[in-house]
């Protein structure tokens, strides 16, 4: 029986791993050929090491900047600034790549105040949001990703920049069709297009600091990097982010890129981990877990304990059984002896009073100690005197002693 409650509860568990299993490969990237790749396959995950992840650039970028590891942020910009007190200063380089970007104005006026102080936001994005839009001076083509698949081998970035030695790069997949339609000419500069001559690549300067925003962050994934010589197109897009000092910090984000709609009331940490899906699978498989652990542990493992009956009161048996004893035998001098000795036992407890001498003097103290009529008490020691004195008690006279050292106890 013990046997069927612990391969139950096993069995049901590991049914639903092997199903939560299969659901978490739900929506992953397939392995298939790089021109049926779709656009939902472009993640930007550091971690992601299909065509369109993020796992080289991450790799990279580290590289570029004297072998810095990039630190991950996986909180709103505004968040992140308030938070760290190093992002204030001057040198520090922010990278964000993303379909599209949901900020508020809470994270606008933090990017701004991050570039103004000295720092490079590297902003790659195929639609920025409109709050983006106006708070950097630029107008974009569409507010969609606007992803597609090439047919063929394609021009991917051109970059007009002088200090570019390549300034074209090709490959054949997705690519994002978006371009800058206006930008603020006193403070912008054009820094590539995108395969029809359109501007889609610019450096905001704000402050100390620069804005540089790729409309086509898809050139910064695995494939495009490692295809023949593209490794120098992310040379090309961080050409003018600063040289690594000491103390500077270079930033990698990882919310932007999971957001699929704007934010809605208060951000947690909490919600940054549900996104997981690795995450959300394991929380909701350690609750299933600990139900079940309530369910099967729950029950007794041991004997039920019996009920145990209270004590009692045998007192009152007592009394009864010995009560019964003594009339049966009708021993009423027997009786009157012990409700005596009872009694002087009593007086001496309770008065202090030697019993020894029962006379008139006795009878004098014990009234004035007891408070109890000096009449009756004298009549009371009478009554010890006779069941000492008379070898046999009637009914009525063991009535009478009974009586008088029953309302002694209750008076006195």
């Amino acid at each position: 029986m013990k046997l069927k409650f612990i391969i139950i509860p096993v069995a049901i568990l590991l049914v639903l791993f092997i199903i939560l299993l299969i659901l978490s490969k739900v929506g992953e990237s397939p392995t298939t050929p790089l021109d049926m790749q779709q656009p939902g396959n472009v993640t930007f995950q550091y971690k992601d090491k299909n065509p369109y992840g993020g796992y080289v650039v991450y790799q990279w970028l580290g590289k570029l900047w004297k072998d810095q590891t990039p630190s991950v942020i996986t909180r709103p910009f505004a968040s992140a600034y308030n938070k760290n007190a190093s992002m204030k200063s001057g040198g520090n380089v922010y990278v964000i790549l993303a379909k599209q970007s949901f900020t508020d104005a809470a994270d606008v006026r933090s990017m701004e105040s991050f570039v103004m102080d000295g720092n490079t936001l590297v902003l790659g994005v195929c639609a920025p949001d409109t709050l983006l839009q106006q708070t950097f001076g630029f107008t974009i083509s569409d507010s969609l990703p606007g992803l597609y698949n090439t047919a063929g081998l394609s021009r991917a970035e051109h970059f007009v920049s002088p200090r570019i030695d390549t300034p074209s790069f090709f490959y054949k997949g997705i690519m994002s069709e978006n371009y800058f339609t206006s930008v603020d000419t006193a403070v912008t500069t054009i820094l590539g297009e995108n395969n029809i001559n359109q501007p889609n690549f610019i450096l905001v300067n704000k402050g100390q600091g620069h804005l540089l925003v790729l409309l086509d962050p898809v050139i910064l994934t695995n494939y495009p990097l490692l295809h023949k010589d593209n490794s120098k197109m992310l040379e090309a897009v961080m050409n003018y982010a600063p040289e690594y000092e000491t103390n500077n910090t270079l930033y990698w984000d990882e919310f932007y890129k999971l957001q699929t709609k704007p934010r809605e009331g208060d951000f947690s940490e909490w919600q940054v981990l549900m996104r997981y899906p690795a995450m959300r699978w394991a929380f909701w498989l350690t609750i299933l877990t600990a139900l079940f652990y309530v369910l099967f542990e729950s029950k007794r493992r041991q004997r039920i304990i019996p009920d145990i009956p209270p004590l009692t009161n045998t007192s009152v048996e007592f009394v009864t059984t010995l009560g019964k004893l003594y009339y049966e035998h009708h021993d009423n001098s027997n009786l009157a002896h012990k409700m005596v000795q009872h009694l002087l036992e009593y007086i001496r407890t309770r008065y202090n009073l030697n019993t020894q001498h029962l006379n008139e003097e006795f009878a004098e103290t014990l009234a004035r100690k007891s408070g109890y009529p000096s009449e009756q008490t004298r009549q009371l020691i009478q009554y010890i005197h006779q069941v000492r004195l008379e070898p046999q008690l009637s009914d009525l006279q063991l009535h009478n002693f009974y009586t008088a050292t029953h309302q002694f106890y209750q008076n006195s």
